[in-house]
């Protein structure tokens, strides 16, 4: 787990404040700016996936979820960022594989059972 700069945090604040008041190019361009500055700080990487997720920009929310994962394979907002790109890409066995890791790692992790629920409909319907 790498230390992050207190004016790291700051700056990833400000972009969560500039994303949660709807202004997202403003709050894109300082999370991809704090990537550049700081590769090891794997918030931005998730809150920047999410904004790429709503742009469509699917396959790049892809690349930095699966970095954040390999950088720190015990980042549960990592792998539920995973999970939510398996279902758009409705890849239903690396979404039980996600899950079964995000079970591992926090059995209680309260987005569990909406994907588990999901796939139990997918399941059910036959649906996969």
């Amino acid at each position: 787990q790498a230390v992050v700069s207190d004016e790291a945090t700051r700056r990833y604040v400000d972009a969560l404040k500039l994303y949660i008041t709807q202004e997202i190019v403003d709050a894109k361009a300082k999370l991809e700016l704090l990537i550049r500055e700081y590769p090891e700080f794997e918030w931005p990487y998730i809150q920047l996936g999410h904004i790429l997720l709503t742009a469509s920009e699917v396959d790049r929310a892809f690349d930095l979820a699966s970095k954040v994962v390999r950088q720190n394979p015990n980042m549960i907002k990592g792998w539920l960022l995973l999970a939510t790109i398996d279902l758009i890409y409705w890849n239903i066995a690396k979404l039980e594989e996600h899950l079964r890791k995000i079970k591992l790692l926090d059995p209680e992790c309260p987005e569990l059972s909406t994907f588990e629920q999901l796939l139990e409909l997918i399941n059910q319907q036959g649906m996969r």
